[in-house]
């Protein structure tokens, strides 16, 4: 293992001088592993035109657990899965996912030849014509060619962000390290009769994959791309200050009593400190109701809390009362306090055995309590891991394919946030209703719909910017936890799930049926979605801004804002955009539109093209070469790099 330059870095050096090179000195990307002699081979599955030798008697029996476990996993591989030149596991050449000894199998294996190299933010493999054993070897990567499509999505298949990778496992029977990303792909690497240098890359990978350190010490700072959410300045757009009936506490400063919430809260002006911080005492992790959006016409108020901690015994709290109670005073046109709650009843009431539950609408003056009915971390985790394995089957049967997409439940999910969603818009403006919403901890559905009412009721948060500052808002500032749901450095836990992720779906859905009411094209969610996992910025990391402020993220990282103001020209829907209007879709039309988001879901599926925007190119390949001019960074950004050499 060398430190010296990659060849490849040196080879490329004319075309990836403004893309690939200022990027990698941007973000303290750096070689940690030189190129290393590696083989790989694309799977393939394919019906066997031979006919299937008759079983002798005695191995009619059923299949015992491990066999039918092994096979099954090997329906579940993804498509076009990168496999060990070793390896022979075979695919089914059904649709059904059960095993049947009858069904004739075959594999179709191509195996090529290549180079693998790591920096502290990536691994790629580079697929080498020159190491070919001959026309064997070319014959297969044109045959990989036309399952891509493209090089560059063989490149891209083949480049892994070491923050998205969830499992690195070793095989030293067959010199073999096994690689499951976040987005389930797979990868099957063998190093050919070098023991220690399989040693040496999975040592490698667990190091920088999962570090146990993460003081950031390679990583330099973005200009500008920290400021975007200016709390005052949003607070003043809302009118918040020419509201007498709120104000402004600091009982947070310093994240004294809530660490999960921003330092500066907007809560009724008729509550004093004091009874605020008795209120917290009744509130799951002490996030109390706490203001994030203002109606500017009518006064009603979209506040967010956590669960309260009623209990078996039904304990109640006077002053959590009154504050409820204060924040429908606060509504010059409706008294009553719509509490939606974003849970099933059923859960709700489950979590009473565990001190926690919801608010007595008895007890609660001028109070409704409503259920949307949206499930927990863990549901939604095992329906986008249904998704991912059905979009990237390669046994998938596509005439049942609409039905199976349906039985994952995801979309169902999706339905379920952007029905509670109308739900909450139709309370606000129509009703003019002011609205609390809350889960358990309120940081994962409850950001969810917080975000997602704003975005159909206030134009401005469907502006590139204002997007940026309804994310800072309601899932940054108010404590959304990335680094749990996102295993960020870590390998996977029963605390992750893809809430974001979803979200960022039903945004999609709504632009969908309304793209001119959107100022961000499909390519800007796309880049949001790509970012998530990577851990190439700051924005994401971490559980919650105390977190990020005691790491000084905004000085040691880069900011994923700035990033994407480089590309805004290809990311601005100039053409269509309407600047104004509430997004008041009729129910029944909005959840008949829900589809799959393919550009995402269907990416690395060979029934789908992959989305042709910034994120989808690395910056290391030739397909820079493609790259326009005007998806380079911007011009005073080039210039501090360029002073930066």
């Amino acid at each position: 293992m060398s430190s010296r330059s990659s060849p490849v870095l040196q080879q490329r050096s004319s075309v990836v001088d403004m893309a690939a090179l200022p990027m990698a000195k941007l973000f303290g990307e750096r070689e940690v592993m030189a190129e290393i002699r590696c083989d790989f081979a694309f799977a393939f599955a394919g019906a066997s035109t031979s006919k299937p030798p008759a079983k002798p008697p005695a191995k009619a029996a059923v299949l015992t657990a491990e066999k039918k476990s092994r096979f099954n996993t090997a329906f579940n591989l993804l498509k076009d899965q990168v496999v060990a030149r070793t390896m022979a596991e075979p695919d089914a050449t059904t649709t059904s996912p059960v095993v049947d000894d009858d069904q004739p199998r075959d594999q179709t294996e191509y195996s090529l030849p290549g180079r693998l190299m790591m920096t502290t933010y990536r691994l790629q493999f580079y697929y080498h014509p020159s190491m070919s054993s001959g026309d064997e070897d070319a014959t297969a990567f044109q045959s990989i060619l036309r399952r891509f499509r493209s090089l560059r999505r063989v490149h891209e298949y083949c480049t892994i962000p070491l923050g998205a990778i969830t499992r690195v496992e070793k095989v030293d029977k067959a010199s073999m390290i096994k690689i499951t990303t976040k987005d389930h792909r797979r990868f099957h690497l063998t190093f050919p009769e070098k023991a220690a240098v399989l040693q040496k890359v999975h040592e490698i990978l667990l190091m920088y994959a999962f570090p146990d350190d993460r003081t950031l010490d390679d990583c330099l700072p973005l200009p500008n791309g920290w400021d975007v959410y200016d709390a005052d300045a949003e607070w003043a757009r809302l009118g918040v200050d020419k509201a007498a009936l709120w104000r402004r506490t600091t009982i947070n400063a310093g994240y004294a009593t809530i660490e999960s919430y921003p330092q500066t809260l907007i809560v009724p002006a008729a509550i004093s400190d004091d009874m605020l911080l008795e209120a917290a005492q009744f509130r799951s992790i002490g996030r109390i109701p706490a203001l994030t959006w203002l109606h500017p016409e009518t006064g009603a108020s979209l506040t967010r809390s956590s669960q309260p901690k009623v209990g078996m015994s039904n304990a109640f709290s006077l002053v959590d009362e009154d504050l409820v109670a204060a924040i429908g005073d606060a509504n010059p046109m409706r008294q009553t306090v719509h509490i939606i709650d974003c849970r099933p009843m059923s859960s709700a009431v489950a979590n009473r055995a565990k001190g926690y539950g919801v608010e007595t609408p008895l007890r609660y003056k001028n109070a409704v309590v409503e259920f949307m009915n949206i499930p927990n971390i863990h549901t939604m985790r095992e329906s986008m891991k249904k998704l991912r394995q059905l979009s990237l089957s390669l046994t998938c049967d596509n005439l049942s394919w609409f039905g199976d997409i349906e039985d994952t439940k995801w979309l169902h999910y999706v339905r379920v946030c952007l029905q509670a969603t109308l739900r909450i818009v139709d309370l606000l403006h129509t009703q003019q209703t002011s609205v609390l919403v809350h889960c358990s901890h309120g940081w994962d559905r409850t950001s969810q719909l917080s975000a997602l009412a704003q975005l159909c009721l206030d134009p401005y948060y469907r502006t590139i910017h204002g997007f940026q500052v309804l994310i800072e808002k309601d899932f940054l500032a108010f404590g959304h936890p990335f680094q749990m749901r996102l295993a960020h450095g870590e390998k996977a836990s029963s605390e992750e799930s893809p809430i974001f992720l979803q979200f960022l779906d039903c945004v999609w859905q709504l632009q969908q049926l309304y793209p001119a009411y959107f100022e961000f094209n499909e390519g800007y969610l796309c880049l949001l979605a790509d970012s998530i996992y990577s851990c190439r910025f700051g924005t994401f990391l971490l559980n919650n801004v105390q977190a990020r402020d005691k790491m000084e993220l905004s000085q040691r990282t880069a900011s994923l804002w700035a990033w994407l103001d480089g590309f805004r020209a290809e990311l601005t829907n100039t053409e269509t955009y309407m600047p104004h209007g509430v997004l008041r879709p009729i129910l029944s039309t909005l959840l008949r539109s829900v589809r799959v988001w393919e550009h995402v879901f269907l990416r690395w599926s060979a029934q789908t093209s992959a989305v042709d925007v910034p994120c989808t190119r690395s910056d290391l390949f030739a397909a820079n070469e493609a790259r326009v001019s005007s998806w380079q960074l911007s011009h005073s950004v080039l210039s501090l790099l360029s002073e930066a050499k």
